[in-house]
C-alpha cells in the first residue's frame, strides 16, 4: 500500500526561510517516520540551514527535532515539531570594533558567536496522492527559536518556512 511506503521511507526536504519574514535563508532536512498511521505519525528530523540579515548578521545551524503529523481534512495535515539545535552568527556590515577594559579602541576580528538553538514549529502540510506525486509533500511553518545567551539574556527569532519534501525512493528514481 503506498501510504505505508511513505509513513516508513525517509523524507528529504528543502524549504525557503525568511527570519523575521525579511531575512532569506534556506534550509534542507531529512525526516523519519518513526511511527504512524494514515491519521497520525510521530516524526524524528535532522535539519540543517542558514539565513542572511544584510548589515546585521548571517546565522548557520543545525538542530534535532522530533514531532507530530495529524490530518485533520482530506490531504492536509497539522505538523508540529519541536527541537534543539546549535546556530553560529557571524556580524556584516562592515569592520567591528570595541573598547577593551583600559579604554583602548580596537579592531574586532569576528569568529562568530555560538547559541544554543531551542525551537518550536507549527504548521501546515499538504500530501499529494496522485500515482506520480503520491510521496510529494508542499509545507509551511512558523518557527520560534531562541539564540542563548544572547547579550547575557536570550533572543527569540521568528521565521516562516515554505517547501517541498518527497520520498527518498522517490527523489532518487527520478531521472
Amino acid at each position: 500500500m503506498a501510504q505505508a511506503d511513505t509513513v516508513r521511507t525517509p523524507q528529504l526536504s528543502l524549504s525557503f526561510l525568511a527570519v523575521d519574514g525579511l531575512h532569506p535563508g534556506l534550509s534542507g532536512a531529512v525526516e523519519q517516520s518513526l511511527v504512524g498511521n494514515h491519521r497520525y505519525s510521530l516524526v524524528a528530523t535532522a535539519k540543517a540551514g542558514f539565513y542572511y540579515h544584510r548589515y546585521n548578521n548571517t546565522g548557520i545551524f543545525i538542530m534535532l527535532q522530533s514531532g507530530a503529523r495529524y490530518r485533520i481534512a482530506g490531504n492536509f495535515f497539522i505538523d508540529n515539531y519541536v527541537g534543539v539545535g546549535y546556530i553560529h552568527t557571524f556580524l556584516n556590515g562592515g569592520k567591528a570594533y570595541i573598547v577593551d577594559a583600559t579604554g583602548t579602541v580596537r579592531r574586532y576580528h569576528d569568529r562568530g558567536n555560538g547559541h544554543f538553538m531551542p525551537s518550536i514549529s507549527p504548521g501546515i502540510s499538504y500530501q499529494f496522492r496522485s500515482p506520480r506525486l503520491q510521496s510529494l509533500r508542499v509545507f509551511a511553518r512558523s518557527m520560534i527559536f531562541w539564540q542563548i545567551p544572547f547579550n547575557r539574556v536570550s533572543l527569540v527569532q521568528y521565521s516562516l518556512e515554505a517547501g517541498v519534501s518527497c520520498n527518498l525512493r522517490w527523489f532518487c528514481a527520478q531521472p
